[in-house]
């Protein structure tokens, strides 16, 4: 068990917060860069594909915080090059 599911698991009340914080930061985002219709449509997209994805990898045990920061640095290179 990584550092990051130790302190989830002993801080449940302050990582709820943080959850739901980034969650509705991610909303606000996607309504402000797509509108209404397009913005909430993604955001809805994407929060059930995230929470699929964390059912089905999170107890393998596999992905670790170097990964996520492999991925985020991909999709930003991906993101700099195509657009």
């Amino acid at each position: 068990m990584g550092r990051i599911e130790k302190w989830l698991q002993t801080h449940p009340a302050a990582a709820r917060q943080t959850g739901i914080s980034l969650i509705v930061i991610s909303i606000i985002a996607f309504l402000w860069k797509d509108g209404w219709g397009v913005g909430a449509f993604t955001a809805s997209l994407l929060i059930m594909a995230i929470g699929s994805l964390v059912i089905a990898i999170a107890p393998l045990y596999y992905v670790t915080a170097r990964h996520i920061a492999l991925f985020v640095a991909i999709g930003w290179i991906l993101e700099l090059v195509i657009f």
